[in-house]
């Protein structure tokens, strides 16, 4: 296995996220950013947004959206959702 320089600490590689140095918080911010959009553009559009919270009209709260109860699906729904984001 090969040592890793300095350069390749702090610059990353494609499998290894760039080394945060508090001094340098600039360059690594736009690095990290560029490292998340690579390995996978739903993950940094998480970063921006938020985590997505499935929600249904509640009777109740006058059809206002409330987040799903995670019980409801319970046919693998998960499993389902992860062959289909292709």
């Amino acid at each position: 296995m090969a040592a890793l320089n300095k350069h390749d600490t702090e610059n990353g590689t494609l499998n290894k996220p760039p080394m945060f140095t508090p001094e340098d918080f600039d360059t690594w911010k736009v690095r990290m950013e560029g490292f998340i959009r690579n390995q996978d553009f739903k993950v940094w559009k998480s970063v921006l947004e938020g985590p997505y919270i499935p929600t249904i009209a509640a009777a109740r709260a006058g059809g206002a959206a409330v987040p799903k109860d995670p019980s409801i699906e319970r046919g693998g729904g998960a499993r389902n959702q992860n062959q289909n984001s292709f």
